[in-house]
């Protein structure tokens, strides 16, 4: 092989590791090119002069590029194409750079049919030798990536795919629980799926009944708190109707609790919002209903929530807001729906005997409530001196484990607290 002197080598950025295999069956061209290659910067280069090798060394060196001498003793370089272009994965591109002094027509079709991705005729200059291979190799990496990339989103498609797959398992199995317990509870009368329990809020003063919150009790699987399964239930659009059979569940509680107390009944904004609420109370003792809304986020648009509370106001329905002073939400419902009852959160009353801090905001809560007609009632109520502490205070209302647990229905008066006279402040 014939090689004119280099003219001024081109600017390269070799791949240093990119595995470049020669087949040549002369030696003085194997020892030519890894010299000039050497010289280029690459450094894993393997010659082989066995044309008869070259396939099995493909094989075992996984080369980047393969540089092929067209005419040698069998196999010639068609034939070693050949054999290796079963061998190389579709999706697969390794370039094979051909070496020949044959730029006939004929030749060059005919080794392009067989794998061929370039050709340098002899005699070749160093320049083009190297621009030539660079080339190749660059579109051997930008395949690689491709490649890569390709692996990666597709690995990327099928976690998304398994994740949205165990995502609408995750519904469809959410579903069909909620749909058990309304289905168990309809018309049944057997509260297996969903039963209430009661706990009382009394005057503090005198300990009489004014009224009780309904809370809800699943007695199925999974095991879990109430508040998870309304959760659940309105992940899967089903939250207003599982509503909707708590307070269906807990009206039934009504004839049995003292003539003049009221019945309070958790709901979300969304359940409030729709009209199936005001469908529910129909043939309802409205005046002893309270609404108590729990929804804790933000609630971008109260107007939204204004037309429905006041239609609910008609009725007679109460409107009670929850978790007052426990964040910024309770303080927006209050100050935007002007609640009829406020419900005191329990880290309110949680040291109010020794706080001064507490003191001045509960003080603060209780004229704000008396200044706009309301009823305050303190929650979890659950020591002597808490109690003492919000007498001493003018909060007449509470509730909580120390006056009385949540239970069924009618109240045993021995299980309520029996409150003493009024403690004079100081």
């Amino acid at each position: 092989m014939t090689i004119s002197p280099p003219a001024v080598a081109p600017s390269v950025t070799p791949t240093e590791n990119a595995r470049i295999l020669i087949v040549d069956d002369e030696e003085a061209n194997l020892l030519v090119l890894r010299r000039m290659l050497e010289r280029a910067g690459y450094v894993n280069i393997q010659t082989i002069s066995d044309s008869g090798l070259a396939v099995e060394r493909f094989c075992s060196y996984e080369p980047d590029l393969l540089v092929l001498d067209l005419h040698m003793p069998h196999p010639d370089g068609f034939e070693v194409m050949a054999q290796i272009e079963p061998l190389v994965p579709a999706d697969t591109y390794v370039p094979i750079l051909v070496l020949t002094a044959d730029i006939t027509e004929s030749t060059r079709e005919r080794a392009l049919a067989v794998g061929a991705r370039d050709f340098l005729t002899k005699p070749f200059r160093y320049t083009e030798l190297l621009l030539r291979i660079n080339n190749l190799l660059e579109t051997r990496a930008l395949h690689t990536q491709l490649r890569r990339d390709k692996a990666i989103l597709e690995a990327r498609m099928r976690e998304q795919q398994a994740t949205d797959q165990a995502r609408a398992e995750r519904r469809r199995s959410a579903s069909r629980r909620i749909e058990s317990v309304l289905n168990s509870d309809h018309g049944s009368g057997s509260g297996v799926g969903l039963s209430m329990v009661y706990q009382p809020i009394l005057d503090l003063d005198t300990g009489d009944i004014l009224g009780a919150e309904a809370l809800a009790r699943f007695g199925t699987e999974p095991q879990r708190s109430p508040a998870q399964w309304f959760i659940e239930a309105a992940e899967v659009g089903l939250g207003i109707r599982l509503e909707l059979a708590a307070l269906q569940r807990a009206t039934e509680g009504l004839p049995l609790l003292p003539p003049n107390a009221f019945l309070s009944v958790n709901a979300s904004a969304e359940t409030i919002r729709s009209p199936a609420l005001l469908d529910a109370l129909d043939g309802l003792p409205a005046s002893r209903l309270v609404i108590e809304l729990t929804e804790h986020e933000r609630i971008e648009d109260y107007e939204l929530l204004v037309g429905p509370v006041a239609r609910l106001r008609e009725r007679g329905v109460r409107l009670a807001v929850d978790d007052a002073g426990a964040g910024f939400a309770s303080l927006q419902h209050i100050l935007r729906l002007a609640p009829d009852i406020i419900k005191l959160d329990r880290t309110f009353i949680e040291g109010l005997a020794h706080d001064p801090v507490r003191r001045a905001l509960t003080t603060a809560l209780v004229s704000f409530a008396g200044d706009i007609g309301a009823m305050l009632v303190a929650e979890g109520v659950a020591t002597a001196s808490e109690l003492e502490a919000l007498r001493s205070l003018g909060l007449h209302q509470g509730q909580g484990r120390f006056l009385g647990e949540p239970t069924a229905l009618p109240f045993d008066p021995g299980r309520l607290a029996h409150l003493g006279p009024t403690t004079a402040p100081g």
